[in-house]
């Protein structure tokens, strides 16, 4: 009966368009490309800089495995995803389908027996960065990973490297001051973070964050390697500006334009209390 009471949810799930969900702990988790905001979240245009990537930019929907409550299970628990995985052996790419446990509730103004959170997982055992639609121009594979000398770079920063014979470079532009508060911490204001490599003989840059300022949080490397399997760097970063809150992006190099190095492809918001 509880099986027969979990598919009918889920199928009705499936009839739902929305796609705004809260994680356990309070968590507002949203993998929606509408370009709204919130008191948390400037966002801008691209033209504008400031506030970039917003996420009406954004075309690829991303997930996250995590923990939701029974009333808000995803409708992706039935849809295929390529994912970013981490196994014995490196990194990898593969396809993986969702599912769910379930955890009972030990509230006592619950009813006894009922579900309260749902775990979501991936059928690959592995743990797994971040999952994203499948696309024509990916496949299962091997990726090859760089581990970078940083995982923030702050203004004035820079950082260069090689991978696969290509030359790189991380910069970021913006200004540091003191804390309005009078606290000894340092706040970064206009904000802008780009990647910069020369491809086919082409000097080729590209934006990847900007953000006006920072609420005790700073931009940070996620992960860097050849994701979309063109020898060429893709980046996971998380280009959050607010420490309550959690936005893995992912910037891919295969769909970018030719003066380009990275395009922006999907994000995953999730916040806190």
């Amino acid at each position: 009966m509880q099986y027969n009471r979990l598919k009918y949810i889920f199928q009705m799930l499936l009839l739902c368009g929305s796609l705004t969900l809260f994680s356990c702990g309070s968590k507002n988790v949203s993998t929606e490309n509408s370009g709204q905001t919130d008191s948390s979240q400037t966002q801008y245009t691209a033209s504008g800089s400031l506030g970039f990537p917003a996420d009406s930019l954004l075309q690829l929907r991303v997930f996250k495995t995590g923990s939701y409550p029974f009333e808000e299970v995803p409708s992706e628990i039935n849809q295929s995803w390529m994912g970013l995985f981490k196994g014995p052996a490196g990194y990898y790419t593969a396809l993986t389908g969702l599912y769910a446990s379930q955890t009972i509730s030990q509230d006592t103004n619950s009813n006894s027996g009922e579900p309260s959170v749902f775990n979501i997982y991936t059928e690959v055992s592995d743990s797994s960065l971040l999952l994203w639609e499948p696309q024509h121009y990916m496949k299962a594979q091997a990726v090859h990973a760089i581990r970078l000398g940083k995982s923030q770079i702050y203004p004035g920063d820079t950082l260069k490297f090689v991978f696969e014979n290509l030359q790189y470079q991380l910069f970021a532009t913006g200004m540091r001051q003191g804390s309005s508060d009078g606290s000894n911490t340092t706040q970064v204001v206009h904000y802008k973070l780009y990647l910069k490599a020369v491809l086919n003989g082409r000097s080729c840059i590209s934006l990847l964050v900007a953000h006006t300022d920072f609420d005790d949080c700073m931009t940070e490397i996620l992960f860097a390697g050849d994701i979309d399997g063109d020898r060429r760097l893709d980046i996971i970063l998380n280009s959050s500006r607010h420490y309550n809150m959690e936005r893995p992006t992912l910037y891919l190099s295969k769909p970018a334009a030719n003066d380009q190095v990275l395009k922006p492809m999907g994000c995953f918001t999730s916040l806190g209390c």
